[in-house]
């Protein structure tokens, strides 16, 4: 595992902010705080906002505009919490203007402006970390074990036969970005793009990508225009596995739930994106529990966003591996996925 603790040896990560979003706060000042990395810039549509932000988490510097963070030569890691619709263009400016990028999810809205994104890492031989902050816990790679095909033995769970991802939250307030479609908001960019990524990454140990056969929504008012508060979408993997993903941002509580059926074994885990709360693991084998080689675990701090910070800036320093199923490759087929359920649902264009 990567350490996540700060690193005294090595160079802190120059980190400048793009909007003073809620999650910031959780998702990048408290771990650089705890991995030792510096604050160097942040910008907001509200320079007021972006002052007292910067006051109160200790960021260096308060610039006018995004431009400006990007101009820094005082950054070198540019964290995005923007709205979905924003992420493309920022990723694509921040990249063009020599900055590794750890955005947000979804990197982008289509498939499209994803593979623009992959190409333009590429060219440039930078960085693009879309932050799916729940992989880089010890509770993924305890799944990923469990579910992987099998080298030189038995897969602990047997042929894969179904795949199901439960993800919902209460609704946000009226005014939460999640209501707008043109930012990018609903349940599927929201919540579902996690599903359809779990569902993705599962994809070697159901014996290939796996394809959409259909989608369903719930609408609800948005701004403007009506917002899917809930989507169910199911996938069929080419071994004849099946996946089901359902995401609502208008539940009675909230539920991170995933539970995957093999011929040997069942294994079911719960906090799944937010483990270091409490996230839960359990193995049974033919309707028995798993016992040493499985069994029953409970997983909590460091918290998600910490390790993934640490997992960051390990690859932008010294070029090493991010967790399983996570590369710009993945995030294109990733984007697909979320096209083709959007198209399924009868949503429309993005």
């Amino acid at each position: 595992m990567t350490p996540t603790t700060a690193d005294p040896a090595a160079p802190p990560l120059r980190i400048g902010i793009l909007g003073v979003a809620r999650i910031t706060g959780e998702a990048v000042v408290l771990p650089a705080r705890a991995l030792g990395h510096r604050l160097a810039a942040v910008a907001s549509r509200d320079r007021a906002r972006a002052e007292f932000f910067a006051e109160l988490c200790g960021v260096e510097r308060v610039h006018a505009t995004y431009e400006d963070v990007l101009a820094d030569p005082a950054v070198d890691v540019v964290y995005l919490p923007l709205p979905p619709a924003l992420h493309a263009h920022w990723v694509l400016a921040a990249l063009a203007a020599g900055k590794h990028v750890l955005c947000e999810k979804p990197l982008a809205i289509t498939a499209e402006q994803a593979a623009r994104i992959r190409s333009a890492a590429h060219r440039t031989d930078l960085i693009v970390h879309e932050a799916y902050h729940h992989l880089c816990h010890p509770l993924w790679d305890r799944i990923g074990d469990l579910a992987a095909p099998p080298v030189g033995g038995a897969r602990a769970l047997g042929e894969l036969a179904s795949v199901r991802v439960d993800l919902s939250m209460p609704s946000p307030g009226p005014d939460d970005p999640r209501w707008s479609r043109r930012l990018g908001g609903g349940a599927l960019l929201d919540l579902g793009c996690y599903g359809l990524q779990i569902a993705h990454l599962l994809a070697p140990a159901c014996g290939g990508a796996p394809t959409v056969e259909s989608a369903s929504v719930r609408l609800a008012d948005g701004r403007r225009a009506p917002v899917d508060e809930s989507v169910t979408v199911a996938l069929r993997y080419p071994g004849g596995a099946h996946a089901q993903v359902h995401a609502s941002i208008a539940a009675a509580s909230t539920r991170h739930r995933l539970r995957v059926a093999g011929r040997d074994g069942t294994l079911e885990a719960d906090g799944i994106l937010l483990p270091h709360l409490g996230g839960a693991l359990a193995v049974h084998r033919n309707g028995a529990p798993a016992g040493p080689a499985g069994g029953t675990a409970l997983f909590t701090r460091p918290s998600t966003y910490t390790h993934q910070l640490a997992r960051f800036a390990a690859r932008v320093r010294y070029g090493a591996p991010m967790p399983f199923g996570w590369s710009p490759d993945d995030a294109v087929a990733v984007a697909r996925l979320v096209d083709d359920a959007r198209a399924a649902a009868g949503l429309g264009a993005a």
